[in-house]
């Protein structure tokens, strides 16, 4: 989100800094693990017609958490299999 404060002069480079922080701090967040981004693949490679036919979710925490979601609404057995084996994964990176 931008955001436009006035600060003194002097106070700039400092409140760069801070913002610089909290982005990096924000994406480390949002990022998937190794394993994550291959679940995430497999999921679609394997339901994409299935699952996955009205949407394309992205590689983020919250694009695996609406695969597991759609997974678990169309799906069969293996895509319920599949999701279990997401949401632990989900579950882990907390």
């Amino acid at each position: 989100m931008r955001v436009e404060i006035l600060v003194p002069a002097e106070a700039r480079t400092g409140i760069l800094e801070e913002a610089r922080k909290l982005r990096a701090q924000f994406r480390e967040k949002k990022e998937l693990s190794s394993e994550a981004i291959a679940l995430h693949a497999e999921a679609l490679a394997r339901f994409k017609a299935r699952c996955f036919w009205n949407s394309n979710p992205p590689r983020t925490r919250d694009g695996l958490e609406a695969v597991c979601q759609q997974l678990r609404t169309y799906g069969d057995m293996n895509a319920w299999r599949l999701a279990a084996k997401i949401r632990g994964v989900l579950s882990n990176a907390h």
